[in-house]
């Protein structure tokens, strides 16, 4: 059992019917060509196999003398978290946008791991979508994101692990050393550069560093930007993302 950062605590502390502090994110997709009716019951039966998950979806909070603790779940239920839904016809995206607004209006169950996965099909085109709810004391929005990012193969021949079953870190868990942003005191690099701007002179040896933050920073706006514009193609989901 662990503590839960103090952030994190306030969104469950803060949370009610009106204000629910979960996220969700939808996306849609297209099945191959040659795929046949049971396409997305074959992938819901290969995702159903994994029937134990990795940290930080196998963790539940419990509130001991007003303080939150992650504690493992030893009563882990596949069938709970992972659902296979089928929309009504005539399977417009008004159809899909109803469910998936149900589905995000509805509190998390705290006496398990705060995340959902729902994949629908029955869109009248053939398309099907995943729709994947997560609470902000888990992960952000951000993070939920290259998540999702992370499950989905480049190509025909790859094969993800579904959200679950891959490796992350716990909640609350700090990054390791070595990811950690570079010192910012006397003689560090990052002061370095500073130094040599102040002077005029050009930094020697630690130019890197820099441009890294700046692409990082760069590639992080560009996901925000992304989730931003999806607001305005999925409202009911997306709202919450941010």
């Amino acid at each position: 059992m662990k503590a839960m950062n103090l952030q994190d605590s306030m969104f469950l502390l803060i949370e009610q019917r009106q204000q629910p502090m979960h996220v969700g994110g939808m996306s849609i997709y297209t099945p191959p060509r040659d795929a046949g009716p049971d396409y997305v019951e074959n992938i819901y039966q290969s995702w159903r196999k994994h029937v134990s998950a990795n940290k930080p979806f196998n963790q539940r909070p419990v509130n001991k003398l007003g303080v939150w603790y992650w504690e493992e779940d030893t009563d882990f239920d596949i069938d709970y978290h992972l659902r296979h839904l089928a929309l009504p016809k005539p399977g417009r995206i008004r159809e899909l946008l109803a469910m998936v607004g149900r589905l995000h209006g509805t509190l998390m169950d705290r006496s398990r791991p705060l995340w959902e996965v729902s994949l629908i099909e029955g869109l009248a085109d053939g398309r099907f979508a995943i729709y994947s709810k997560m609470h902000h004391s888990m992960v952000d929005g951000v993070t939920a994101t290259k998540m999702a990012v992370n499950m989905h193969a480049f190509n025909a021949q790859e094969t993800k692990l579904p959200l679950w079953a891959q490796e992350h870190g716990r909640p609350g868990e700090q990054p390791p050393r070595s990811a950690r942003p570079a010192q910012t005191g006397h003689g560090s690099p990052a002061c370095r550069t500073r130094d040599a701007a102040r002077t005029g002179q050009r930094p020697v040896g630690h130019p890197a560093p820099c441009r890294g933050r700046r692409a990082a920073v760069a590639t992080l706006q560009g996901a925000v930007q992304s989730v931003q514009r999806a607001h305005h193609r999925f409202a009911p989901v997306c709202c919450a993302v941010l």
